[in-house]
């Protein structure tokens, strides 16, 4: 049989020129096309017994074959699968749609003139002779009948071009196909060495029957695709069928990755993308939501295109469901760690709590189930969960109390909490900075109100004239430096304490907001309303008392009174010159 020539009815280097630029970013990713169209193909052959891929280097031919013991293909197949990508319809079809053509046979096979010049395809079909197809991409292609012995299959054989001989190398076909097609499901070989080597030999953990796979399986297999040196802390399996089906299995590190938060490193996660055991990306960002960017694993789904751009991903509907299922199983996993595993657990929450905080204050579909997974230390335990916490209050209780600021010893010895100190109540300390912003989302626990034992409350006493008098001096002479003087019932053993108002930032809010390098103050209305609250029965406010009533000047002494009063609060002193000067007075004059 002659040659037959076939023109392709669509400019082929249109063609390519859009499918290149639209799908493929890298050149490398020939050899994924090429493999997952022989798994395709092995897919369909109705012989089970010797189906594996071949991929043979020639250095001295400058040629790379991949060789399936596949279906194979007809003449007819040859016509319509290798040319049907270039005919005019499919063209404007991808032009308009993106990526409804995007997964067949003549896509992915096109890639191969990445790194070619031209192609030479031998394949036999059961209910066929063998032919050869091959093509320059010059418009045309040729079929002819093989001449000589063919097996059952198909090779496609790649004449490289002059600047992609690397491709020859061993090593780096070798390393492609650990990155891209590591658990195709059919045996990877490589000529190599005069012998045929195994380039696929483990076995997916996630397509196992998960009562098979023993914890040192998922170890093993964790470490060698996450390149990392230690077991993970825990593990669970995915599998979803329906609108989309997808299996997978999800890790958690023992250390978050370096810059997990920083925006940079936003688009990069530990979760790796494949499409039918083939791999895609693991740049989806939106896979996952950011407080789950730690999670490591392996999501293998059947409703995907391969050849499919990054930024289409990102807005696909599938995605979309295999987040949610993802945030799904990784919330039953912290939840089984957290009521099974403690010593795990606590381990865990140490290395990842800024995390479950901040998907309280960005999750609100899964809000309640995070603020279960909170731990805090208290005055009276060092490690509780809020129902933990509730379950210990007196009858009389009706909020819980708790307290924010830099450290331990800061909120531990806060004049704010004196009063509930001395009347056994609980109060919940806070000392990291993301604590605030979860607790913007959390007005109550299970009902009861959770309260800042640093905010103003209206459970003030009904004031006498002369504590009425007392106020009213004091706020003269701080003037507009304070919104309130009230009479506390926080205080017990200090004279004074600098509180805010209700609704207004905390003193470790304001703290913080004051840090942040772009601040801009478009929450100023949020900016803190200090209140001044006084101890009455203490010895150094009645001296003060005395003065207003002997109309003596107490402007110094309050003034230095407050300024203590707002660094003992958590407070920055807004006139640290002015506060110096009154300590050097007292010094003088003691």
């Amino acid at each position: 049989m002659e040659a037959e020539t076939y023109a392709f009815q669509a400019e082929i280097n249109q063609l390519l020129s859009l499918i290149i630029h639209t799908f493929y970013s890298k050149k490398e990713v020939f050899l994924r096309e090429l493999i997952s169209n022989a798994s395709d193909a092995l897919d369909r052959a109705t012989a089970r017994d010797t189906l594996k891929i071949q991929i043979l280097a020639n250095s001295d031919s400058s040629t790379l074959t991949i060789i399936d013991s596949g279906i194979g293909m007809t003449k007819s197949d040859l016509v319509n699968n290798l040319g049907n990508i270039a005919q005019s319809g499919s063209r404007r079809c991808i032009e308009e749609t993106g990526t409804s053509l995007i997964g067949q046979f003549g896509v992915g096979f096109y890639s191969a003139f990445l790194v070619a010049d031209k192609i030479t395809v031998h394949t036999k079909h059961a209910r066929d002779v063998a032919y050869t197809w091959e093509s320059t991409a010059s418009g045309s292609f040729t079929i002819s009948q093989f001449q000589g012995e063919l097996t059952q299959g198909t090779r496609v054989i790649l004449h490289l071009k002059e600047d992609q001989l690397t491709f020859l190398d061993a090593r780096v076909l070798s390393d492609l196909v650990k990155k891209n097609s590591e658990y195709v499901q059919y045996p990877i070989y490589q000529w190599e060495n005069d012998t045929w080597q195994h380039l696929n030999p483990q076995e997916p953990v996630w397509l196992r029957p998960r009562e098979s796979v023993t914890d040192a399986d998922h170890a093993a297999f964790y470490q060698s695709f996450a390149r990392d040196w230690e077991p993970p802390t825990a593990y669970t399996h995915l599998s979803v069928e329906g609108a989309v089906t997808f299996k997978g299995v999800l890790y958690i590190p023992k250390r978050p990755p370096p810059g997990m938060f920083e925006h940079e490193n936003r688009s990069k996660n530990g979760i790796k993308l494949y499409v039918r055991r083939i791999f895609v990306t693991d740049q989806c960002e939106s896979i996952v939501p950011e407080y789950l960017s730690f999670l490591s694993g392996v999501i293998d789904c059947e409703d995907l295109p391969l050849n499919v751009s990054r930024e289409s991903i990102q807005q696909s509907t599938v995605i979309c469901t295999i987040r949610k299922h993802i945030v799904k199983k990784a919330l039953e996993m912290f939840d089984t760690l957290a009521l099974g595993h403690a010593d795990v657990y606590r381990t865990f929450y140490s290395t990842y709590s800024k995390s479950i905080k901040l998907g309280i204050h960005e999750d609100s579909q899964n809000r309640q189930r995070l603020v279960n997974l909170l731990r805090y230390q208290t005055n009276k335990s060092d490690w509780s969960s809020l129902h933990e916490i509730k379950s210990r209050m007196s009858t009389h209780e009706t909020r819980l109390n708790y307290i924010a600021g830099e450290s331990y010893a800061a909120v531990s010895q806060s004049p704010c909490i004196e009063s509930l100190i001395a009347h056994e109540t609980e109060v919940i300390f806070m000392c990291d900075p993301i604590d605030e912003f979860a607790m913007q989302q959390i007005s109550d626990y299970d009902g009861v109100p959770l309260v800042s034992a640093t905010k103003s409350s209206h459970d003030t006493e009904a004031l006498s004239p002369s504590q009425r008098r007392l106020c009213s001096a004091i706020k003269d002479a701080l003037g507009n430096g304070v919104h309130e003087v009230k009479v506390s019932t926080k205080l017990v053993q200090s004279p004074c304490a600098v509180v805010s108002s209700e609704h207004g930032w905390s003193a470790n809010m304001d703290r913080i907001m004051r840090a942040q390098a772009l601040n801009t103050n478009q929450h100023q209305h949020l900016a803190t309303k200090k209140v001044f609250e006084i101890n009455t029965t203490h010895s150094i406010i009645t001296d003060i008392e005395q003065h207003v009533i002997d109309k003596k000047s107490i402007a110094d002494t309050v003034q230095l009174l407050y300024s203590t009063a707002l660094v003992m609060s958590g407070f920055a002193i807004e006139q640290p010159a002015e506060f110096g000067r009154h300590i050097f007075q007292l010094i003088a004059t003691s």
